[in-house]
């Protein structure tokens, strides 16, 4: 039987703002099966682990940062020496490492960058996001089109109505028109490319482990 037992809240420095690290106590209580050389005194934990993770947009991110066997003794009771103990100081440096890490690995990917900022997704999510950027690229396709095709249609020769003003653009209006379009295109393909890569990590990852991580 595994009981958790939260020690204490910290807050991790970034470059975009503190993120609050949650530090707890993992122990294993005794066990009738367990071996004489297991501690088996009433109510002595036989396993020990502090565990660190983060919670992100009320998102647990847990970077599997942990440290086993850790005496419990040893340990200050109040946050403000447990962030500066061991081994507690060595797992917030660890976690921060691994965020560092990931951090690079997303930028390697083409799925994040300096100035970006990490949102959970589920798998569900980054398929409709990718359905839905693909229908914004079919429409600025239409519109870039329909832009060009005015573009080289001949004006009319008629004059408006009594009162009333042509504000149809010119040629060189329309095309101008299509090139805004043809350049919001090109970013609503850049962030449909990063999603679609996206999805296809978490859906190898399923392949590889048989579940979503």
């Amino acid at each position: 039987m595994y009981q958790s037992t939260p020690l204490g809240q910290l807050r991790l420095p970034t470059a975009t703002g503190d993120i609050p690290l949650r530090i707890h106590l993992v122990t294993r209580l005794p066990q009738p099966e367990d071996t004489a050389s297991i501690p088996t005194d009433p109510g002595q934990p036989a396993y020990t682990a502090v565990t660190v993770f983060a919670e992100v947009g009320d998102r647990a991110l847990d970077l599997e940062v942990h440290c086993e066997h850790t005496t419990v003794a040893d340990l200050p009771t109040d946050i403000d020496h447990l962030v500066s103990a061991e081994p507690v100081a060595g797992l917030v440096t660890e976690y921060r490492d691994r965020l560092a890490a990931l951090a690079l690995d997303l930028a390697a990917l083409g799925l994040a960058t300096g100035d970006g900022i990490a949102v959970a997704l589920s798998d569900d999510d980054l398929g409709f996001l990718v359905h839905c950027l693909t229908l914004v690229q079919r429409r600025w396709r239409e519109a870039i089109d329909d832009a060009q095709a005015a573009a080289d249609r001949p004006r009319r020769a008629d004059p408006p109505r009594s009162g009333f003003m042509d504000i149809e653009p010119t040629p060189a209006g329309y095309r101008a028109a299509a090139d805004i379009f043809a350049t919001e295109l090109a970013r609503v393909q850049q962030l449909r490319q990063r999603l679609a890569r996206l999805l296809d990590h978490t859906h190898d990852a399923a392949d590889q482990d048989g579940e979503l991580r």
